[in-house]
């Protein structure tokens, strides 16, 4: 496994080269494959407060990638666990040959490791989903040249006194609203990755790696007899969802709310409800999610208040914020708002 010696700053990363003959001999390397065809490969990264991660930290060291490499080719079954705190660059995970299962493990505190041996041994199977978008490259994140160049106050003696330090720094809240996958999905409606062509795919395809949302099963779904009604005060959405796979499991759908035609300051889509609902294999079962009209109202600068925006909303429901298996339009009674100029998306990239 790797991780990270040191605090914050350059990462000090204390793994040894697979090549280095005075800690991986051969006798070890011959030991290790004959003991097991299946190799575990475990990545982690810390977190901690009062510091900022710089973004070689994030992203899979030359050094893993050569250790991956060789067990890619020696090793009939390869996993990687990704232990860490923060959201980082998987992209070579997407290119070396070997790999068979990446199963992220988050941050497991004291008890959460006892429960990784159940998941790889099939005694259950996973069912989270990412509460981030990982992208293949950090660089096509709206805020990315403000976090690698922080601007120094010069006057934080001021309010600090003693505690004062030459390295205190701020960083410009550039991206407003569209943080996370409220930046991916809108920049992408907007156009500003069609020019996007490379190994991954294009478009959205070729910049984001994991949608929010994203998370696989050892077991398949199918989804149907969708069902999306309203009333004054809660969307009502509806899906029957079959297990037909060979395992136990649980699924979690996502219900998204848009506006594309709004006279106001909005995300393209905006996660506004989700369930989790274990279903044995062989079976199924019905899910219902309730929305709130109440949460899906918007500031109204003439009134000062939060009121409903009148006009066509159109409902998602999905496996992840890009992975769409149903969607509709509702038309819902409300007030008329004022048309304010909209910060696009576009606009916060070149900001």
């Amino acid at each position: 496994g790797f991780g990270q010696s040191g605090g914050r700053g350059n990462p000090n990363f204390f793994e040894p080269k697979i090549t280095d003959k005075s800690v991986y001999t051969d006798k070890l390397l011959e030991d290790a494959k004959a003991f097991s065809s299946t190799a575990i490969v475990v990545i982690s990264r810390t977190g901690h407060e009062s510091g900022d991660l710089t973004p070689d930290y994030l992203k899979i060291t030359d050094t893993e990638k050569e250790l991956l490499t060789y067990v890619g080719n020696n090793y009939e079954k390869v996993v990687v666990l990704i232990n860490a705190c923060n959201t980082m660059v998987l992209e070579p995970l997407d290119n070396i040959k070997g790999i068979d299962a990446v199963l992220v493990v988050g941050a497991t505190g004291t008890h959460g490791a006892a429960a990784i041996p159940y998941l790889l041994y099939g005694d259950t199977s996973p069912s989270g989903h990412f509460a981030d978008t990982y992208a293949y490259e950090l660089e096509s994140n709206v805020n990315y040249d403000y976090i690698t160049n922080l601007g120094k106050y010069t006057n934080a003696s001021e309010y600090l006194g003693d505690l004062a330090r030459e390295s205190d720094a701020y960083m410009d809240f550039v991206e407003s609203i569209y943080v996370g996958y409220k930046w991916y999905e809108t920049a992408d409606k907007e156009g500003l990755w069609n020019d996007v062509n490379n190994e991954f795919g294009k478009g959205y395809d070729g910049v984001v790696q994991y949608p929010f949302g994203y998370g696989l099963s050892y077991t398949t779904f199918t989804y149907d007899n969708f069902k999306i009604t309203h009333d004054d005060k809660y969307i009502n959405v509806s899906l029957d969802i079959k297990n037909i796979g060979n395992f136990d499991g649980s699924e979690i759908i996502q219900v998204y709310v848009g506006k594309e035609n709004s006279n106001i300051y909005r995300p393209i889509k905006e996660l506004k409800g989700f369930e989790k609902l274990f279903i044995k294999k062989g079976l199924k079962k019905t899910m219902n999610i309730a929305i709130d009209i109440d949460d899906i109202k918007a500031y109204k600068e003439e009134t000062d208040s939060f009121a409903l925006e009148d006009g066509i909303y159109k409902i998602y429901i999905a496996k992840n914020t890009n992975d769409i298996i149903y969607e509709q339009e509702i038309k819902l009674n409300g007030e008329i708002f004022e048309k304010h100029l909209k910060p696009t998306a576009l606009k916060r990239k070149e900001i």
